[in-house]
């Protein structure tokens, strides 16, 4: 299994390096809330990944099947 941590933003980015190693791979930040479930979706919907993203007043669509 391939270790992949989506990060929406830089803080979260921040947290994760700190946290995990940077030589550990898998990193992938991405601009907006919108392209963490995007790129979860499109890549990941067999697969393990791990989505750092901030609470918004606006929920996805695709993130009320998480808990």
């Amino acid at each position: 299994m391939n270790l992949s941590i989506l990060q929406e933003c830089n803080m979260d980015t921040n947290l994760i390096e700190t946290l995990v190693p940077p030589k550990s791979r898998g990193y992938d930040h991405q601009r907006t809330c919108e392209d963490v479930a995007c790129t979860m979706k499109q890549f990941f919907s067999n697969d393990f990944a791990l989505g750092f993203i901030d609470k918004d007043k606006k929920q996805l669509d695709y993130l009320k099947v998480f808990d």
